[in-house]
């Protein structure tokens, strides 16, 4: 299926206030901005999480699952509507070191595939990785395709005090690229309205 690539979305600046990781609040707004143009009451965005699962504790490697991000906090105030993601939202992370086998072997209870997007996060750094003694390779998200059953891919990049914004959107999915990338900068743009604002 063709793509439809946006890549330098205006970047979000990011509040002092918040401690942690920005990313809750980058897939929050991602979910209120699927809201916004498709209309559904719940939303669905798949995102990859390191989690070494106890019976792997010997093996030198990354481990990434795919966690499964559901929102059904509705039409509600931002504000409130974060509240209640953010408590379900560490509730998911309990379980991403579920193996996936696991979650196929539920049989008719879980397909294997989502039809919805996925969301890839990261911090830029200068510095370089190393794996074992091994330079890892950074590789961008921008591939210019969608994984499969996903509608869409969105990253966010953190560098400094600004979060940059880039989508892919698969033609066909009843909205345009454009149209998500202008609601997901406005959600997370209101999201962090919440926060007292960084200080020059």
């Amino acid at each position: 299926m063709l793509s439809e690539v946006i890549v330098g979305l205006p970047g979000v600046a990011s509040p002092s206030a918040i401690r942690g990781s920005h990313f809750p609040y980058v897939l929050f707004s991602l979910h209120r901005a699927l809201r916004d143009v498709t209309g559904a009451e719940a939303t669905v965005v798949a995102y990859p999480w390191g989690r070494r699962n106890e019976a792997f504790s010997d093996v030198t490697g990354c481990f990434l699952n795919t966690v499964i991000s559901l929102d059904l906090t509705g039409p509600r105030s931002p504000l409130e509507a974060m509240d209640d993601f953010l408590d379900d939202w560490f509730l998911e992370i309990d379980h991403a070191d579920v193996p996936f086998v696991s979650l196929a072997g539920l049989g008719s209870a879980f397909s294997g595939s989502v039809a919805a997007g996925m969301l890839v996060y990261e911090v830029a750094t200068e510095d370089s990785v190393n794996v074992a003694g091994i330079e890892a390779v950074e590789v961008s998200p921008r591939f210019g395709h969608n994984q499969p059953m996903s509608a869409f891919t969105a990253a966010a990049t953190v560098r400094g005090h600004e979060i940059g914004l880039e989508l892919t959107v698969d033609e066909g999915t009843g909205f345009g690229v454009q149209d998500l990338g202008t609601r997901w900068r406005h959600r997370l743009s209101e999201v962090f309205s919440c926060f007292p604002a960084r200080q020059s």
